[in-house]
């Protein structure tokens, strides 16, 4: 089975450099077996060797590759940081935007997953394309779209047509009495690209989206939910890419839907959607949405999204169908110690957790998916006559997991884990996985 996709695009934040660094990861290379035969004798022969320890002794612990180095970065993107900071520090911009757009080259040549749209935290964008090197200027959004804004590329009918890209903040604006439309206006926006055309010539790979320089090409302002002040918290893309579905954090707000064709939004239901955060993901050649359980350690699993495109409101909403074992960290561990045989009331707790810091799902076509985790290891210490608690931070520990999806012979959907690596980001942080 062949994937439609080699590369993943790592974009780090580089403390050295005070820049994002683009780095691109042959995954077919380092993640993923050549075939799923093989992913399967592999997991075997490892599952055989950690029961019986290769020996009858006692069970081998799970060995994780390490990928000791990612490929030189091929870009760099600059944030536009406050001229009040100090120059010396990096300060991580979470308002930076980074989105994966779906156009690949005319002619069915080029890597899929090329084109990387960055709007800096003043708002200004770029279009860069990984597989030519070029640079595109695109229209700027006005405005930083807040706190880890929510992307959506949704793609055109047919084979030249355009694709859009909307962009949504997970912090609604509160609306004011003199700036109600100024304060809309900020919240949701659009931009449509045009589908060029079908020749092959190497000049159109540069301009592969044919872009309308005209005063049409730049950010239309949408109306955002009906959910002012409150926190979007998980996000996904139904009915092709037609119906864009957010959840709000707030209990008894529930799920809305918008309609990109009629521009309109509609209370879905009381109820939030299935994925942890904004990993939801449709796999149109396993017609099912994959992503991270709300339960931790957030491992992969699978729900049917189809009724949410339904005109009607529903009491319940969809449920999780599938859930698979990708990684489970280092368990909790926690002792205690006697500090004075004379008191031995007083106890020195220890606690060490491993905790979820950033959750990535890509998907890369052929029912094969690249999962990054970050895990943070924190250590609490206590007192058992005192209320007072001492954390620190003792380490982490990012997992790159190289997984399949397929239907087995009877006909239910089932997941093959190929390849586990960890990785040190030395003086580096991921901003985002594409």
């Amino acid at each position: 089975m062949m994937m439609n996709r080699r590369f993943v695009n790592l974009v780090l934040e580089n403390y050295t450099t005070n820049m994002y660094a683009l780095h691109r990861l042959d995954v077919s290379k380092h993640l993923f077996y050549p075939s799923t035969a093989e992913a399967e004798e592999a997991h075997a022969k490892n599952d055989k060797e950690t029961n019986n320890g290769g020996g009858g002794g006692k069970p081998k612990p799970l060995r994780i590759e390490r990928l000791r180095r990612l490929p030189p970065p091929i870009t760099g993107f600059v944030s536009s940081a406050s001229p009040t900071r100090d120059p010396k520090r990096w300060h991580p911009m979470s308002e930076d935007m980074f989105v994966l757009l779906h156009g690949g080259r005319r002619g069915g040549g080029g890597e899929p997953g090329c084109k990387i749209l960055h709007a800096n935290s003043a708002g200004h964008a770029v279009l860069y394309d990984a597989d030519s090197r070029a640079v595109v200027c695109v229209p700027d959004l006005g405005e930083p779209k807040g706190d880890s804004p929510m992307s959506f590329v949704v793609p055109g009918a047919g084979a030249g047509e355009e694709e859009s890209l909307y962009v949504l903040r997970s912090v609604l604006m509160e609306p004011t009495y003199y700036q109600t439309d100024l304060h809309r206006s900020h919240n949701f926006k659009v931009l449509h690209f045009g589908g060029g055309g079908d020749s092959d010539d190497d000049d159109d790979d540069l301009r592969s989206y044919g872009f309308d320089l005209t005063s049409n090409f730049k950010w239309h302002p949408l109306p955002p939910p009906p959910l002012s002040g409150k926190n979007l918290v998980s996000s996904t893309v139904v009915d092709g890419g037609r119906t864009i579905c957010v959840s709000a954090m707030s209990n008894g707000t529930g799920t809305f839907c918008f309609d990109t064709g009629t521009q309109q939004w509609r209370h879905a239901g009381d109820w939030k959607l299935p994925f942890y955060g904004r990993s939801g993901e449709y796999l149109p050649e396993l017609e099912t949405w994959v992503g991270f359980s709300t339960l931790h350690p957030h491992h992969l699993c699978s729900a049917d999204l189809t009724g949410i495109a339904m005109a009607s409101s529903s009491r319940e909403g969809p449920t999780i169908q599938h859930v698979w074992e990708d990684f489970t960290p280092p368990a909790t561990v926690e002792t205690e110690l006697v500090l004075n045989r004379r008191f031995p009331g007083i106890v020195r707790q220890t606690r060490l957790e491993w905790t979820s810091e950033q959750l990535h799902l890509v998907r890369l076509g052929s029912g094969r998916l690249c999962i990054v985790k970050v895990f943070n290891a924190e250590e609490t210490v206590s007192l058992s006559c005192s209320f007072d608690e001492h954390q620190e931070h003792k380490g982490k520990l990012t997992l790159l997991v190289g997984v399949e999806l397929l239907h087995g012979s009877d006909g239910e959907l089932r997941m093959i884990k190929h390849k586990t690596k960890r990785f040190v980001f030395p003086s580096n942080r991921i901003k985002c996985v594409l």
